[in-house]
């Protein structure tokens, strides 16, 4: 009875997208999620927060990535990749954990990846926020209110975050076979699952939190793209 139909058009398309950004991260030996990150580039962490923590109750979400200028490197089969602003996977967590483990592990974050970070604050949820503010208030964080009008923007709602998955600009951990972390494989899960007459996955929003706060400090300037692939369309 909870089997949510597919469209298999659209979830073929979606696949072949995902597959080739995991052959970014083949390519990049990026085959796990970091545990820390202290270089250069600005990282971005979003974070959605559920209600209830309950069986069947939805998840608790923590994402972040790091915002890379530009890449140039070469995929297995040969074929050479030109991103610029690509999204890298650093870290994704999703549970149902209470409310002091949630606190705990948002913090972590922030410290661990260095992340600007942003929260879903819609009623209640402003809580999470004022708590974590409150506890240390050196922590990077914006609260964000989600409602129909930006979560179904064509470029920037969570339908943005599939326009970056067909501009190939995300860098998405897998071994040699195609298998990612748990975590990521929820997002993934939650890509082919995702239609706009529905409420998207809580991994999801995360992501498109982590994403709007990117758009929030670098503007809509920083699109991310495969410029190899944009040039190959118009020869």
């Amino acid at each position: 009875y909870k089997l949510r139909p597919r469209a298999p058009l659209d979830e073929t398309r979606k696949r072949r997208l995902i597959e080739e950004c995991k052959l970014n991260g083949i390519a990049l030996g990026h085959r796990t999620l970091a545990t820390s990150y202290r270089g250069a580039n600005t990282t971005f962490t979003g974070i959605d927060v559920a209600v209830s923590v309950e069986d069947g109750a939805d998840l608790r979400a923590i994402f972040t990535f790091e915002q890379i200028p530009s890449l140039d490197f070469f995929l297995p089969d040969g074929r050479r990749r030109c991103l610029r602003n690509a999204r890298k996977i650093l870290n994704v967590q999703c549970g149902r954990w209470t409310m002091p483990e949630f606190i705990d592990r948002i913090e972590k974050e922030s410290r661990d990846f260095g992340s600007l970070c942003r929260v879903e604050t819609n009623g209640a949820q402003d809580v999470l926020r004022q708590w974590l503010v409150n506890r240390d208030a050196s922590i990077s964080l914006e609260g964000h209110t989600t409602g129909e009008a930006n979560k179904h923007h064509r470029q920037h709602g969570v339908a943005g975050v599939m326009i970056e998955l067909e501009n190939l600009a995300w860098i998405i951990p897998c071994d040699d076979r195609g298998e990612c972390p748990e975590a990521v494989e929820q997002w993934i899960a939650e890509l082919l699952d995702y239609r706009p007459d529905r409420h998207p996955g809580d991994v999801l929003i995360g992501s498109w939190l982590a994403r709007a706060q990117a758009r929030s400090v670098l503007g809509d300037g920083a699109i991310p793209y495969d410029l190899a692939s944009v040039a190959e369309r118009f020869r």
